[in-house]
């Protein structure tokens, strides 16, 4: 029974991701804490070589495949166009859940950095998998409790769950993940909540022209032109955290 139910979160889960080079998956499911579907050890020390080697990190973005996109040749430019000259750091992780943050967290992921902004994009993998709105709030919770005590020095911005198209239960559970959490962090010095759901909407659905899926699979990963748009309202608010005082 265990076998079948990890096989088919994986099954979900695949559905939802556009296809990256990684090991096979693992899956292990916890209470706000998740080995990761892909594990991607070669991605993981290289990131680690690159805080070893001593370069200057002052942004890290931590997300699902959604942020390590950014590190693939069509979408590189947005990146380099926004990000790279705000010292950004990625290490997102495709098909991660927001329990995945928390494990590679534990796992030693954020060891040797102290970036001044994280930006943390999560959330959309665990509705995909039918966890509830309050399970991603919970767990969303404790990737930033976490984030606050490894990078003491860190401003959190935490972006909503993006638009998509997958279903009306999904839509329904990430705008309810997306409000508690407004609300939530209203009033945390270190934490600012950033909508750019705006970013995605014409005529009250997320735009298929800004999404690498169309029907009959519906809009989950924005294309780089999505994604541009996405980093262009990012920007400013990072900008601002940088220059404003822990």
């Amino acid at each position: 029974m265990l076998i079948k139910l990890r096989l088919g979160l994986f099954v979900l889960l695949l559905a939802g991701l556009s296809a990256c080079a990684s090991p096979a998956p693992t899956a292990a499911i916890g209470e706000g804490l998740d080995e990761p579907f892909l594990i991607q050890p070669e991605r993981m020390a290289e990131k680690a070589a690159i805080v070893k080697s001593g370069a200057r990190i002052d942004v890290v973005f931590i997300g699902d495949s959604i942020t390590q996109n950014y590190d693939k040749p069509e979408y590189k430019p947005v990146w380099d166009r926004y990000f790279a000259p705000l010292r950004a750091f990625n290490l997102g992780y495709g098909m991660d859940t927001t329990g995945a943050a928390s494990w590679r967290f534990e796992h030693g992921e954020l060891d040797g950095l102290s970036p001044r902004v994280t930006v943390l994009l999560l959330g959309t993998n665990d509705t995909n998998v039918g966890r509830s709105p309050s399970q991603a709030v919970t767990d969303i919770a404790r990737a930033v409790t976490d984030l606050k005590a490894q990078l003491p020095q860190t401003r959190i911005l935490l972006v909503g769950i993006l638009p998509s198209a997958r279903s009306p239960d999904k839509t329904l559970a990430d705008h309810q993940i997306n409000a508690t959490n407004a609300a939530l962090y209203a009033g945390d010095p270190r934490v600012t909540f950033l909508s750019v759901d705006y970013v995605f909407i014409k005529n009250g659905t997320p735009d298929p022209a800004l999404y690498v899926e169309q029907l009959p699979e519906g809009a989950l990963h924005p294309n780089p032109q999505g994604q541009a748009l996405m980093a262009a309202a990012i920007e400013p608010v990072v900008k601002r955290l940088l220059v404003e005082m822990p």
